[in-house]
């Protein structure tokens, strides 16, 4: 049996299927796409990184996106603006999509210095009024930015990546989408700001990344007080001096299977300093270690 038999027998055998294009030869891309049933395909990868120069245009020869009616997944990687209006509209008739992950172009790119700030923008927002009809229906989101959100209900959400949002949007999620997990995002926080994440009473992992004005101790403590069944967490923060105390970490975080807080300090710290750190519940049960003396604080 030659390869291009064998495949087909592969295929039929399954009724349900991913394909992954992150890395794949030419060659085997091209085999692979003359043999795909698109109504099998459940799961779907396409990139535009320097692995895969030019996969996605040419995948587009082969199929429009909407051919995969079955299509649960689909995740692109580095997919310039050229493409995301072919890809996007034919997004919005998948009735079965449940996830969605775009990750943003991680290098410099032909087509950004052919497109201003502001036309980008104006693309960003003409597309957005395609798919945003779709966002209600999916389980799980990764975005570039959350910029357009706070018109979306997410009645169905439980996993979000936002590479980039702000306090109102991060407080609109909390009351939209009430079955959320899992939280990843980043913001700038400004000193007029109070509270800057809101109840949400089923997530169990948050990574949060705060710039701009510094966090005390208080703040995180509402923070958590907002969080009841959170169970893994990673913060980096810019901190008060006040958060440099152990004993009111140890209340608000013994109950987290794992944790990594950052604290980017102002002042320098002296070693007795973090005195309160170098107790049994950090040292032996937590495994926390100091890195530096900015400080970082790395529990294991």
């Amino acid at each position: 049996m030659n390869v291009s038999s064998y495949l087909d027998a592969v295929l039929i055998t399954y009724s349900n299927y991913y394909v992954n294009f992150k890395s794949i030869s030419k060659p085997n891309f091209d085999l692979i796409c003359k043999h795909i049933v698109p109504d099998r395909v459940i799961g779907l990868i396409l990139s535009n990184d320097e692995d895969t120069p030019g996969l996605a245009e040419l995948f587009l020869t082969y199929f429009q996106i909407n051919q995969f009616t079955h299509l649960q997944s689909l995740t692109l990687f580095d997919i310039g603006p050229h493409l995301w209006e072919n890809i996007i509209q034919s997004m919005v008739e998948l009735k079965n999509l449940r996830s969605f992950f775009y990750t943003q172009p991680s290098r410099i790119n032909s087509w950004i210095s052919d497109i201003t700030g502001f036309d980008l923008n104006q693309l960003d927002s003409r597309l957005f009024n395609i798919y945003g009809p779709i966002l209600p229906q999916l389980c799980r989101l990764k975005l570039s930015h959350g910029d357009f959100l706070n018109s979306i209900q997410f009645p169905q959400l439980q996993h979000l990546i936002l590479e980039r949002s702000s306090v109102d949007i991060v407080k609109h999620i909390s009351s939209v989408a009430t079955r959320l997990k899992s939280l990843e995002t980043k913001f700038e926080l400004d000193d007029s700001t109070t509270q800057f994440l809101y109840p949400l009473t089923q997530l169990k992992r948050l990574v949060l990344e705060i710039e701009g004005s510094n966090i005390s101790m208080s703040h995180l403590e509402e923070m958590m007080s907002n969080l009841p069944r959170l169970k893994h967490l990673i913060l980096i923060v810019n901190c008060n001096c006040d958060v440099v105390n152990g004993q009111r970490w140890q209340m608000i975080v013994q109950h987290l299977i794992t944790f990594n807080f950052m604290f980017n300090l102002s002042v320098s710290l002296e070693s007795q300093d973090l005195d309160s750190f170098r107790t049994s519940f950090w040292l032996e049960e937590k495994h926390c270690i100091e890195q530096e003396r900015k400080p970082k604080l790395l529990p294991q």
